[in-house]
């Protein structure tokens, strides 16, 4: 009884953790949803990376306040987690946080205490709900990460700041479901659908809000993030088509080189090219040429 009333105090006690940004790397969807509800029940920012080459784009892009990573992630290196984090100075102050059984968090411990002084924490599998956000809030009170790293310009285009409030709504709501789901490509229903709309409303909305279609505001998020992974890391271009849902890296170059000017290798090299109207040819089959579903 007191562990359920010392628990309530705790989640009542932790308003610091509203708003933060976390990125989960894991492979086992159980203990995946698992800790989202928990984070998401104080009001935290998820996003889930399938891959360690996801999981670094990512941390490039969105800048989360921590790194959860999964030491049972299947096909990883534990070890270089840090040394990733590490090497990049967009990345370089994000926290890592691991999350395992008690042995293999005492063996990682080990391992990494003296790993380039990367700072990391962990939470011990099964769950412990008070657990996880005291951790959490220890790592976001200790004022090492600094919020000002965050993207400048969320959106990738001009905002209408004319349009209805109702409209706004909408496509906040709409462009954090496409911005958390780059590599799943929800269907245009589907997206309607979970903001508590139609297809027409949907894409009135958005014309309404960006002059854009939602076919044409997604692939404008998808290229701010290629343009910015592409000029921040090394990783493998292939990684970062299926990242962002392209069926495949010929349909991410074509979709690149159309808004860009150049291949995303040669854009990767500093080579200038010049922008294209996403607008002409690109969309007249977005199934066909960029392998979307919306």
């Amino acid at each position: 009884m007191f562990l359920i009333i010392n628990c309530k105090m705790i989640k009542n006690s932790i308003p610091q953790l509203s708003s933060k940004k976390i990125l989960i790397l894991d492979q086992d969807t159980e203990r995946l949803n698992q800790l989202k509800g928990i984070l998401e029940d104080q009001s935290v920012v998820v996003y889930v990376a399938s891959s360690l080459q996801s999981m670094m784009g990512k941390a490039v892009f969105f800048k989360p306040h921590a790194c959860i990573f999964s030491l049972a992630f299947k096909g990883a290196e534990f070890s270089n987690i840090t040394e990733m984090l590490a090497s990049n100075p967009s990345t370089a102050g994000i926290p890592l946080v691991y999350q395992a059984d008690i042995q293999s968090l005492l063996n990682a411990y080990t391992n990494q205490a003296n790993s380039r002084d990367h700072r990391f924490d962990f939470i011990t599998w099964p769950y412990n709900p008070c657990e996880i956000l005291l951790r959490l809030s220890l790592v976001f009170s200790e004022g090492q990460h600094n919020d000002n790293d965050q993207p400048e310009d969320e959106y990738p285009c001009q905002i209408n700041e004319q349009c209805t409030r109702f409209d706004k709504i909408i496509f906040n709501a709409s462009h954090k479901i496409i911005i958390e789901n780059l590599s799943k490509n929800p269907p245009l229903k589907q997206l309607a659908r979970m903001v508590g709309t139609n297809t027409k409303r949907l894409s009135q909305t958005f014309m309404r809000v960006c002059n854009l279609t939602v076919y044409q505001y997604v692939i404008e998020v998808k290229m701010k993030v290629a343009e910015k992974i592409l000029r921040e890391t090394d990783l493998d271009i292939r990684y970062i088509s299926m990242d962002l849902g392209y069926s495949t890296q010929a349909n991410f170059s074509t979709a690149f080189k159309h808004k860009y000017g150049v291949s995303p290798r040669s854009f990767r090299k500093g080579e200038e090219g010049h922008a294209k109207d996403l607008s002409v040819g690109l969309l007249a089959n977005p199934r066909e040429s960029i392998g979307l579903n919306v």
